[in-house]
């Protein structure tokens, strides 16, 4: 309504039409609803809902979105391309839709797996995850609460997921602690919140997966910065009330000066990340159950277990994924899958991870 020249100013009008409310029918292989990932894109290749417009539980940094059978997702009239599945067990499908100019409408997706490890005795777990920090956002809320959380479980088909409150939002995030499976799990996925110690006084020594904690805070702290500056007595606190505990991401800092991928290699490693660094002395003190892998260089994470396996160690290895932090593209790209003689049960599924009756892919 100015002279650009002047002022730089231009009234854009426009009209905003209302979105179609689709809900989405989500059926699984044996017939009974459940929970789907899915990727809406619409002719030009665009990612539906916009990820700049996304509020938990959908993830910003993410393309696909979870949903319950009986959900929705707003989209526009339109043709859609959706790829839809249910984590690693599953196939990946794709499937044209078309979203009419109507208030609503419903679209059914049938996910088809192409193995269930379950019916044959294994169940997977990612034993490290995160609600807050990385590519979590930290404002307006610290992190995301368990709905949101046990929404991607559910989402990606893992039996077990363990949401580890670490530096980043410590004294919002804690409060989810019970020491106890959490209650908005199923019998097929179980979420329980325990502790990474990261961004604890303790980091240069490596980071700590403590899971089945009873007790959260250490003995004799109020914050963070008074618990102990090295991992051994963290370990046996742990193991002291019933806990399952070992080295995060275990590879970093422990690549081979000469950068030989030889397993194992006699070169020696800085020691200078967040990995096990701590863990050949650990071992020795029988304080240590497991090294985590899958989330950092394969020969480096495995060069410390060889040599100490070599010398008599049999602590086990177990997959995690640090999402969001390492990987934020969907939580339990890594994972284990421990073999129970039973129904799935998170004491159980720790156990077996401490026995070594798993293996990680």
């Amino acid at each position: 309504s100015q002279d650009l020249g002047f002022r730089n100013e231009l009234n854009v009008l426009f009209h905003c039409k209302p979105a179609v409310r689709v809900t989405l029918e989500v059926i699984d292989d044996d017939g009974q609803p459940t929970t789907g990932q899915f990727i809406f894109r619409d002719a030009n290749g665009r990612v539906y809902p916009a990820r700049t417009r996304r509020l938990a539980p959908d993830f910003f940094f993410h393309d696909q979105i979870y949903r319950d059978s009986g959900e929705t997702v707003l989209l526009p009239p339109g043709t859609f391309q959706v790829t839809y599945s249910r984590g690693p067990e599953y196939r990946i499908l794709q499937r044209q839709i078309t979203v009419p100019n109507a208030p609503t409408n419903q679209q059914t997706f049938r996910l088809k797996r192409w193995i269930k490890l379950a019916d044959k005795g294994w169940f997977s777990g990612d034993h490290h995850v995160h609600a807050a920090g990385c590519s979590h956002y930290e404002a307006p809320t610290q992190g995301v609460d368990p709905a949101a959380m046990m929404r991607h479980i559910r989402g990606e088909d893992l039996n077990v997921g363990c949401v580890l409150t670490w530096g980043p939002c410590w004294y919002f995030q804690k409060d989810f602690f019970e020491g106890k499976v959490h209650a908005l799990s199923t019998p097929n996925n179980l979420m329980r919140y325990d502790v990474e110690v990261s961004g604890f006084p303790s980091d240069h020594c490596g980071h700590l997966c403590l899971l089945r904690l009873s007790e959260d805070d250490y003995p004799g702290t109020k914050r963070v910065e008074d618990w102990p500056s090295w991992t051994l007595p963290i370990l046996r606190w742990a193991r002291e009330q019933g806990g399952v505990a070992g080295y995060a991401h275990s590879g970093w800092g422990l690549e081979p000066v000469d950068g030989n991928d030889d397993l194992p290699s006699l070169a020696a490693a800085p020691f200078d990340g967040s990995g096990a660094n701590e863990y050949i002395v650990t071992w020795v003190h029988d304080a240590c159950d497991f090294i985590s892998a899958g989330d950092t260089p394969a020969p480096w994470e495995l060069n410390i277990w060889y040599h100490a396996l070599n010398c008599g160690a049999r602590t086990r290895i177990a997959g995690e994924t640090d999402f969001p932090c390492i990987f934020d593209e969907r939580i339990g790209m890594a994972r284990s899958y421990a073999r129970l003689d039973g129904a799935l049960d998170f004491d159980d599924f720790t156990d077996q991870l401490r026995a070594g009756r798993l293996y990680v892919g």
